[in-house]
This record gives C-alpha cells, structure tokens and sequence, in this order.
C-alpha cells in the first residue's frame, strides 16, 4: 500500500509539473501511475489532497537533516530532479492564484521555508527584510529553472556570499 502510494504521488508531480494543477485530471493521475481512477481514491480523496501529501513528503525530506539549508536547495534546484521540482512548484503557485485550498497549502509551505531558511542564517542576517531577500532569490531561481534559464556558473558563488556572516 505505502509503494502505490508513492508511485501514486511520483506520477501527479509528473503530471501536476508538465500539466498543472487545474488541468490535470484523476484520469491523467490513474493513467501515469498505471492504476485506475479508483486506485487513486484508495489513497487520497482529492487532486488538493494529493498536493498537499506531496508538499508534506517534500517538506519532510528537506527537513530530515534539520533546517532546509538555502545552499543545499539550490544545489537541489540546478539538479534534474530540482527542475522537474521548479516546475511542479511554479505549477502549483499559479493554481492557488485561483483556489483558496492551494492558495492555503501554498503559502503554508513557503512560511515554513522562510523559517527554516533563518535557523540557517547568522545571526546578523535573520532579520524580516533578510528572510524576504533570501526568499526572493530562492523563488527566483526556482522560476528560472522551471523555464529552463541557464544559470551561470558563478551563481552558487553569488549566492553563498549573500548568505555569508559578513556584508564584506
């Protein structure tokens, strides 16, 4: 049961990442994990459910370790797993525009990040105008991958030095 689940949550972030959100459909889900549509239900009651099953699986592997360290997203997000991720996220994040469930699930997801994002922080760069910076950039960079934006090499340097304990 746990390994259809999860084969189950591995094809709608195909599906969700290549289709959105809105427009996938149970039958596309069924389709791409090989089950039919009531082998879905089994699992999840919901399109929102199953997003909000894979927005946790997500949230607990990147906390596993403790807090999701910015640099170590970014190594993540430049990976081929990381792009199929950016895709999925900028999927999602144009859903909840319109649907207040998403929308919920959406900016729950990224106030946890935020927070986590600042117990990786000196102490000197934990403020709200900070966190914000840090945010945009991770954000950015998630849009950018889920175009497929070619970064420089030089971006993780840049990054890091943002994230340093010093302004110098």
């Amino acid at each position: 049961m746990a390994a259809r689940r999860m084969e189950i949550l591995e094809a709608a972030k195909r599906c969700f990442a290549h289709k959105g959100f809105a427009a996938t459909t149970i039958a596309d889900l069924a389709r791409e994990a090989s089950v039919s549509a009531g082998g879905i239900y089994v699992h999840f009651s919901s399109k929102h459910e199953i997003a909000a099953a894979i927005g946790g699986r997500a949230t607990e592997e990147a906390g596993d370790s403790g807090p999701i360290d910015p640099m170590a997203l970014y190594d993540h997000l430049i990976s081929n797993a990381g792009h199929i991720d950016a895709q999925l996220d900028l999927n999602l994040w144009s859903a909840s525009l319109h649907d207040a469930e998403l929308h919920e699930m959406v900016t729950g997801s990224m106030d946890r990040a935020k927070k986590s994002f600042r117990d990786c922080l000196p102490k000197a760069k934990q403020s709200k105008a900070y966190l914000a910076l840090v945010e945009a950039v991770v954000l950015g960079l998630e849009v950018q991958r889920a175009l497929s934006r070619e970064q420089p090499v030089s971006l993780r340097s840049q990054v890091a030095k943002l994230l340093e304990e010093s302004d110098a």
